[in-house]
């Protein structure tokens, strides 16, 4: 039996966003699995990074749905998402820099819990409304089906910077491509920045250390 068991009381009965809801349990077993078989820190954190790219994702879905059909409760249920999204990015950044400050059980139950909590106390209020908009558009409404698909060596990384300064983050990522010598000091800089902010995402992700 999986560590996060996925249950039809979870259905929201939108395609998309139940198959998202299916693939989110999905990342988080993966998180289980390599936990309950010891693959190391660096799996782990890979599948850590994978379940916050997904997030990432389902959440602006939920968002541009919501939208669509003016759902009154956007505002709030956008203020729990970037709650949930800072969670998971501090305990990602935390795992990054210091994976021993973590408890892989705690990380876990934090995941379930987050899980099953978000999907029928948050995601369920929207249902009705969602739905019933659905059929009084007869239809028109189109929503995609998702799935998720195991992540390449490289990734395409979307980050919202001021105008001005987007050629940094394109001139960063050639030489990290590339692998030459100067992106050695891009990740130094990188990691002084994360030991900054290392206090304050410890502070965040306090439920899931040790």
């Amino acid at each position: 039996m999986p560590f996060f068991e996925w249950s039809d009381k979870y259905l929201v009965n939108i395609p998309a966003i139940d198959a998202d809801h299916r693939n989110l349990f999905s990342l988080a077993n993966s998180i289980h699995e390599h936990v309950e078989q010891g693959t190391g820190h660096a799996a782990i954190l890979q599948a850590i990074g994978h379940l916050l790219s997904y997030v990432h994702k389902h959440f602006d879905r939920e968002e541009r749905l919501m939208e669509k059909v003016a759902y009154p409760d956007l505002a709030g249920h956008k203020k729990t998402h970037r709650m949930l999204e800072q969670m998971v990015q501090s305990m990602h950044r935390v795992y990054t820099v210091d994976p021993d400050a973590v408890d892989p059980q705690k990380l876990l139950e934090f995941l379930r819990d987050w899980l099953q909590g978000h999907i029928i106390k948050s995601d369920m209020q929207y249902e009705p409304w969602i739905n019933n908009r659905i059929q009084q558009a007869h239809g028109d409404i189109a929503w995609s089906e998702t799935s998720h698909t195991a992540v390449p060596d490289e990734i395409s990384v979307e980050v919202a910077v001021p105008a001005a300064k987007a050629w940094i983050i394109h001139a960063c990522a050639r030489l990290i491509r590339n692998d030459d010598w100067r992106a050695e000091v891009i990740e130094e800089t990188a990691t002084r920045a994360i030991d900054e902010q290392l206090a304050n995402d410890k502070a965040i992700a306090a439920a899931v250390l040790r």
